[in-house]
């Protein structure tokens, strides 16, 4: 009894609470080129005309999708979006009035959020491709022994000889 009043909870807390009139939401997910194709599925208690989602894409427009009716108060359908953890607003359309669901997550619909991680892998080179061989140590030093050179040559070239003072006050004084 006490294993089953546990598991009930576990089951309540994982589910998304939509509120009136719908009953359960779900969601699969799969990578494809610039995003994931999502596949959004969400049941209603009552009749209604239509069923949209609004799939909340941060720093952008939102972007609706018109669910399908596909029988015993179930709709679905499929949209591509960015590979995020964005939000859904489920919104049933009558025509007395519209009611719109809670606002959740795909992740709290059941995607699985590996999904959102890029499949890009990248390589490192191999190890020995890493190892400086003494050829290479000796360029490596004589170029750093040229670098010191050029920067000497630049101070010395910048330091320059300079005329003493006193000669510059005798040039003014002949000159005028």
């Amino acid at each position: 009894m006490r294993l089953q009043m546990i598991l009930l909870s576990v089951l309540l807390v994982g589910a998304a609470d939509l509120g009136a009139p719908f009953v359960d939401a779900s969601a699969e997910a799969s990578r494809v080129t610039g995003g994931i194709e999502v596949e959004l599925e969400v049941e209603l208690n009552v009749s209604v005309a239509t069923v949209v989602a609004h799939v909340v894409i941060p720093g952008d427009e939102q972007q609706t999708v018109t669910l399908s009716a596909r029988g015993g108060g179930t709709y679905g359908g499929l949209v591509t979006v960015p590979a995020a953890d964005l939000v859904v607003i489920f919104e049933a359309v009558d025509v007395s009035r519209d009611v719109l669901s809670q606002p959740v997550t795909l992740t709290e619909l059941g995607v699985d959020p590996d999904v959102f991680q890029s499949d890009r892998t990248f390589a490192l080179p191999a190890e020995s491709s890493r190892t400086v061989t003494p050829g290479a140590r000796r360029w490596l030093w004589a170029a750093t022994a040229m670098g010191a050179a050029s920067l000497a040559l630049i101070a010395w070239w910048a330091a320059g000889p300079r005329r003493p003072e006193s000669d510059d006050v005798a040039q003014d004084t002949v000159e005028d």
